[in-house]
């Protein structure tokens, strides 16, 4: 398969809270003797356990008035009180600290989840590496303040003084020795759905946690899934072995939706093509470019309406006139009526001498003004001046000094070329654009039947390879490359990459599937692949200039690699709608 990206981490934690309670529970003891058990004061909430403290220390009592010991014999029965007394109040320290408020006051920005029972935690943290998760326990240690609980139940009397007593470095201490023995779990899967995965409940063992037992961040899971978990009462913690206790979890199911609590879990759990399509929906394959001018595109109001008028087909075809993807020669320039606002009259220049591989285009300007200067800042390389070319008009044509009294001869053409904000945009993202809108219609219309990403950046040896479009109808991932102007040698350079895919996942080999698009395509198109004319595809259309394409070339084994292009939205839409929606899919 692909490689893959750590979604998150999860800290498999035993909080060591009664190794902090035990100073200063036997310092109290020592001090206060054993009889201040009967001053413990505990809040309302917790007079259950206040109730237990006096029924076991009561009995203690009782036994001591009726069987007389010696010093060895009673020492060994207060410490055994002193014991139990002291792990019933540990159990109070843990109901209070595992709160709400307290697991949102510190964790919130960092942890999806918590499982909290005894003295465990179980932790689903995203972007935390060791020393954060330390940091973060420590935190939560020194707000929630256990040792602060026990003081206050034993020592009521002293109301809050007790800061000078507690050194809080010790909070510290105690996270970094929990996390060095923590279970710590890096997890390469989503958060899948039930649906994903075909086990019996026969092959594991489950535990119901009531809502005392966790803590759901829900602003969070919202990046990981789509499920609503809000007011949730119960989870399920399941495992292939006997239950132990919480840290023996492998995932936990959240009504619909499972949780990996273990690396290797899709390995475990047979599953089902579903269960990749959420890997690739939710980005365990995509590696996040490191290049510094990668930025996420968003477009602007000027692009997002040119990309409404282009659900129009007669704004398409007109656009199918356009020259290098950029402007309307002169000769086409009334195919565009209507779509004025969308270009700007300029002035084509080409063939200048050491610049023959370029055009430079330049605003209409008034008589005897400089219309393009090309000053070159060093002269190396080349015996020409540095002032390589030095345009202006002049009787209504250009002129090109290059030298002294040398005038050149300048070609120029009139033409209308897209405006900059839409020039750029219409070369690197309009037709993605365009395709996922399409796509977006076709999931709505269709009851979300197929389901779609795009902009994924999968890596093979270290390899990345970006693919624009992954689309899922539930029986095949279709993995689809988009170019603005389909060649033939944008066809196999892809065909190369769809052949490597296919080696390197022989696991879902049958089920992957591949498209090459184009806006509109190149006439080195004709020679490609076995063309029919049918259904408008390899046949001149009306109003457009040239023809949309549709064919397929052999990838390696029985796969195909089908090839079209099409500007019409409605067109690609109809299109798509037969390539993806077929009678044996049905919805996931």
């Amino acid at each position: 398969m692909f490689e893959r990206n750590e979604l998150y981490k999860v800290y498999k934690i035993s909080v060591p809270i009664i190794d902090m309670l035990v100073p200063y529970w036997s310092l109290y003891i020592r001090v206060g003797g054993i009889d201040i058990i009967d001053s413990i004061e505990l809040p309302e909430e917790y007079s259950a356990i206040k109730d237990l403290c006096v029924n076991i220390y009561g009995e203690y009592k009782r036994d001591r008035e009726i069987n007389v010991k010696n010093k060895d014999e009673l020492s060994v029965a207060q410490e055994s009180v002193c014991n139990q007394i002291l792990h019933i109040l540990k159990d109070y320290i843990i109901k209070s600290i595992c709160s709400r408020d307290n697991f949102n006051n510190t964790f919130k920005d960092h942890i999806l989840f918590i499982v909290h029972k005894d003295d465990s935690l179980l932790c689903v943290t995203k972007g935390c590496d060791s020393k954060k998760m330390t940091s973060l326990l420590g935190k939560f240690l020194k707000k929630s303040n256990p040792i602060l609980l026990l003081l206050k139940a034993i020592d009521s009397k002293k109301e809050g003084g007790f800061d000078d007593m507690i050194n809080k470095g010790i909070y510290d201490i105690e996270a970094e020795r929990a996390l060095e023995t923590a279970d710590i779990r890096c997890i390469y899967s989503p958060i899948y759905y039930r649906t994903d995965f075909c086990s019996s409940e026969d092959k594991y063992t489950t535990y119901n946690l009531d809502s005392s037992e966790f803590w759901l961040n829900h602003n969070l899971l919202k990046e990981f899934q789509d499920e609503k978990l809000e007011g949730i009462d119960k989870v399920i913690g399941f495992s292939r072995k006997s239950y132990d206790s919480i840290l023996s979890f492998d995932g936990i199911c959240l009504e619909n939706s499972i949780i990996p609590l273990v690396s290797d879990f899709k390995e475990l759990y047979p599953h089902n093509l579903n269960a990749i399509w959420r890997e690739l929906r939710n980005g365990v394959y995509h590696h996040k470019s490191e290049c510094a001018d990668c930025q996420i595109f968003k477009s602007n109001e000027e692009q997002k309406v040119f990309l409404e008028l282009a659900k129009s087909e007669d704004v398409t075809n007109k656009l199918s006139y356009l020259v290098n993807n950029l402007f309307i020669p002169q000769e086409h320039i009334d195919k565009i009526d209507g779509m004025e606002n969308c270009f700007n009259d300029v002035t084509i220049v080409d063939g200048l001498s050491e610049l023959d591989n370029y055009e430079f285009f330049s605003s209409h300007n008034d008589e005897d003004k400089p219309f393009i200067g090309i000053h070159k800042k060093d002269k190396a390389g080349s015996s020409a001046y540095k002032l390589l070319h030095y345009i202006y008009k002049k009787d209504n044509k250009l002129s090109n000094i290059r030298g002294h009294n040398n005038i050149n001869k300048c070609k120029s053409k009139i033409a209308k070329v897209l405006k900059p904000n839409l020039a750029f945009y219409y070369l690197l993202r309009y037709y993605e654009d365009f395709f996922s809108l399409v796509l977006s219609e076709i999931k709505q219309e269709t009851g979300n039947i197929i389901d779609f990403v795009a902009n994924q950046n999968l890596r093979i040896n270290n390899r990345e390879n970006e693919v624009d479009i992954l689309a899922f109808n539930g029986a095949d991932i279709y993995m689809i490359e988009l170019k603005t102007n389909l060649t033939i040698d944008y066809i196999v350079s892809y065909q190369k990459k769809c052949n490597t895919w296919l080696q390197h996942n022989s696991e879902i080999a049958s089920n992957l599937k591949f498209l090459i698009v184009g806006n509109f395509g190149s006439d080195t198109l004709n020679v490609c692949g076995e063309k029919e004319e049918c259904d408008g595809y390899n046949v001149a259309r009306p109003n457009m200039n040239g023809c949309a394409y549709d064919f397929s070339v052999p990838l390696t084994g029985n796969n195909k690699l089908e090839c079209f292009t099409e500007s019409s939205f409605e067109k690609l839409k109809s299109k798509l709608t037969k390539i993806l929606i077929k009678d044996e899919v049905t919805s996931n």
